[in-house]
């Protein structure tokens, strides 16, 4: 949050994030008999889902490469039975009885991230369908608008025409108006704009 107050980028900081949590918990494992049960495995999983959901796929890729080469590392030192140093205190033993409570947290903590993510996407959608109908809304009402105007000039110019007699220009008139309400009866029945 100090970051993203003193003007950084929340995408630099977020790519910050996604690796101190990718890399510490590295650390801790390999000093930790290399270990990778579910209490390191959900953090890596985490990280890269974080990165994935923050940043962009490529970051994603390349940390998820990086999660790759430090497992490939840890097989090879656990097939050629290397020894490393283990930190104090550290015995998987004691351990085993918290790892379904640590996978469970991260369950949890997984649901509400996509929860958040999808509920995000919907809103999206939700807005971007508003946004839509109310530009079909005020094509409408310019469209009808267009239409209204013409027919109160046909209907000006054949009452003109009515009182002058000319019965065929009169007709004229009737005839478009009745085109004019035809469309914007259609366009009112099917929602489409005519061609013209």
């Amino acid at each position: 949050m100090l970051l993203l107050k003193n003007g950084v980028s929340p995408k630099k900081v977020s790519v910050l994030v996604a690796l101190t949590t990718l890399l510490l918990p590295m650390a801790s494992s390999f000093f930790n008999n290399q270990d990778v049960s579910p209490k390191y495995t959900m953090t890596w999983l985490l990280s890269l889902l974080f990165c994935y959901i923050s940043v962009n796929r490529r970051t994603t890729l390349l940390l998820g490469a990086l999660l790759c080469v430090y497992l490939g590392l840890v097989s090879w030192i656990k097939t050629h039975h290397l020894a490393f140093p283990v930190s104090d205190g550290y015995i998987p033993e004691q351990l085993s009885p918290f790892m379904a409570l640590y996978a469970g947290m991260y369950i949890l903590f997984l649901m509400r991230v996509f929860g958040k993510h999808y509920r995000n996407i919907f809103m999206l959608e939700h807005e971007q369908t508003l946004q839509k109908q109310k530009q079909h809304s005020s094509l409408l009402n310019q469209h009808l608008t267009k239409q209204f105007i013409i027919l109160k000039g046909l209907s000006r110019s054949g009452k003109s025409k009515y009182l002058d007699g000319n019965k065929e220009l009169l007709e004229a008139c009737l005839v478009e108006i009745e085109k004019q309400c035809e469309s914007a009866i259609d366009y009112l029945d099917n929602g489409k704009l005519p061609e013209s």
